[in-house]
C-alpha cells in the first residue's frame, strides 16, 4: 500500500511541476517582432514571371525569430497572394511590403511593423 502511495504521489508532483514549467513558458517571455526583413531583398523578373517572398521577423537585439507566415502582404504592381506569392503582370519598378501588428515589448499599443522589398519587371526583348 506505501509503494502505492508513493508512486501516486511522484505521478502528482511530476505532473505538477511539468504544468507549473508550462505555465511559465507563456506568450509574455517570447521574442516580440521588431524589424521585418523581405526576402529576396531585390528581384529582376521577365513579364509573366513569379517569385515567391518570406518575411523573415527579428528581435529588439536584431536576433532572428521565425519565419512570418501571417504577414499581410501588398504591392505596387502586380499580383501578391496571402503566401508571398508573386506574379509580375506589371512592368516597371516595384516595391513589395510584408506587414504585421505587434506589440513591442513593454507596450500595451500595438504597433504596425513593416519590411520591403523591390522587384523589377521587364518585358522580354524579341530576339535579333
Amino acid at each position: 500500500m506505501k509503494k502505492i502511495s508513493l508512486i501516486t504521489l511522484l505521478v502528482s508532483l511530476t505532473i505538477y511541476f511539468a504544468s507549473t514549467s508550462a505555465l511559465v513558458a507563456d506568450e509574455s517571455e517570447t521574442p516580440k517582432v521588431q524589424t521585418i526583413r523581405v526576402y529576396p531583398f531585390h528581384s529582376n523578373l521577365l513579364y509573366g514571371g513569379d517569385i515567391r517572398f518570406k518575411a523573415f521577423a527579428y528581435d529588439k537585439d536584431d536576433n532572428f525569430i521565425r519565419i512570418l507566415t501571417e504577414a499581410q502582404w501588398s504591392t505596387t504592381g502586380g499580383i501578391i497572394d496571402s503566401t508571398g506569392w508573386y506574379v509580375a503582370n506589371v512592368s516597371g519598378f516595384h516595391t513589395i511590403q510584408a506587414t504585421h501588428n505587434t506589440f513591442p515589448d513593454g507596450s500595451s499599443e500595438m504597433v504596425t511593423v513593416i519590411g520591403s522589398a523591390t522587384v523589377d519587371v521587364e518585358y522580354p526583348r524579341p530576339p535579333r
